[in-house]
């Protein structure tokens, strides 16, 4: 393992010295150190990205990014490969193949139409980041619409390990990734068009549900018809899963206005056992369910951002797509409001808040930002959580600090 991290290293030091100075080269720097109010924990991170981009004449791109990370609860420095991207433009027809991202939807943050690259746990509710996927994907631009196609050749699910660290009974699960075959690939699909200056857009994918399903399960004594103590536990699998979306944006007046919306069918096979005493929960969305996000934003003077997006959740959830054993699945009604307000060429105060309208709570994020240059910001905030039910509640008080470089 050190062998391989040594040979990246070595590999980023190579670019690094053969482009310097070259406009191509890009890195950013971000150090965080984080404050649990309650538990007095702290949490250091250093997050590192290079990225090295250039032109192939007028023949396409290519691009190469790697990630490094560091935190003080973990024993090691974990680097990842992020892109490994190449572009190739024949009239109007654009090829993309590698490792990489393919960002779709309207909506700011929460895009239900956009499921090819799953979510990258561990980051904050606000940065809705994403892990990358090998895929290749071919965009055609014709007069009035565009078309594309992807086909994503290695299934990627959110991380398990990272997924066991929020809710702890799930450390026991071990599953099975769907084979690298072709029958495993998944199909993604969006064409794209304007109408009255608004853009539209319509997608389709077929593949598998990043999150795994999961079911409570135990043992039935067949002599009073309880649970037997200590045989509950949890198992899991990762389904196939379908979805039609639409989403569109425009502008009305000098405000922006969009929606998105998403219909999911995730394959419905109960699990079962040889054991005719062996009972399942399925505390995963076991049937159809639709995924709404619709907003507007305005500048005021010039100077104050504001957005404010409904969000309908079919799933039942904000960010974990589970639910307690037996409990009925209901949607979320939620809101997310954003502003951002420059008190100076160098400060600037932002702050998201996330409402929770079925379980009454809230999570809100403030944020101070100190720009002395142009690469480089210091940043202040705080995470703040509201009420006693739902998801939101249970996240904890945070101070959070943070130093921003980019060049």
């Amino acid at each position: 393992m050190k062998n391989k991290i040594y040979g990246w290293l070595a590999f980023l030091l190579i670019i690094a010295s053969i482009t310097v100075g070259a406009t191509d080269l890009a890195w950013t720097l971000d150090n965080n150190v984080t404050i649990d109010i309650k538990t007095k924990e702290i949490i250091s991170s250093s997050n590192w990205k290079l990225k090295y981009q250039s032109e192939l004449g007028n023949l396409g791109q290519g691009i190469i990014e790697f990630n490094g990370l560091y935190q003080n609860k973990s024993p090691q420095v974990i680097i990842n490969l992020q892109q490994a991207v190449m572009k190739f433009y024949l009239g109007k027809l654009e090829l993309n193949s590698g490792y990489g991202y393919t960002a779709w939807g309207t909506a700011d943050g929460v895009n239900p139409t956009d499921v090819i690259n799953p979510i990258k746990l561990g980051t904050s509710l606000n940065s809705w980041e994403k892990e990358p996927v090998f895929s290749t994907r071919a965009t055609y631009y014709g007069q009035n619409l565009t078309m594309t196609g992807v086909l994503v050749h290695d299934f990627v699910p959110v991380n398990l390990q990272a997924l066991a660290e929020v809710v702890p009974e799930f450390a026991v699960l071990s599953l099975k990734k769907p084979e690298s075959k072709l029958k495993d690939q998944e199909l993604a699909l969006q064409m794209e068009t304007t109408v009255a200056g608004f853009d539209l857009k319509a997608s389709y994918f077929n593949g598998y549900d990043d999150w795994p399903e999961i079911a409570y399960t135990f043992l039935v004594n067949p002599v009073n018809g309880q649970p037997v103590s200590g045989s509950e536990g949890f198992v899991g699998r990762y389904r196939k899963q379908q979805q039609f979306g639409l989403a569109g944006a425009g502008t009305i007046g000098s405000s922006g206005v969009w929606i998105e919306g998403a219909y999911v069918l995730p394959s419905v096979e109960p699990f079962s056992s040889d054991n005719p005493l062996r009972q399942f929960l399925n505390i995963s969305p076991d049937k159809a369910y639709l995924q709404i996000v619709a907003g507007t934003d305005y500048t005021f003077f010039r100077k104050l951002y504001s957005s404010i997006q409904y969000l309908y959740l079919g799933n039942g959830s904000f960010m974990f797509p589970y639910r307690e054993p037996q409990q009925e699945l209901k949607p979320i009604h939620g809101l997310l409001t954003r502003f951002s307000y420059s008190l100076s060429a160098e400060v600037s105060a932002e702050a998201n808040v996330l409402f929770d309208l079925r379980h009454g709570s809230a999570l809100y994020m403030p944020e101070l930002i100190y720009k002395p240059f142009e690469n480089g910001s210091l940043k202040i905030g705080l995470i703040l959580p509201k009420g006693e039910k739902g998801e939101l509640s249970k996240s904890s008080t945070q101070l959070r600090l943070g130093i921003l470089g980019t060049f």
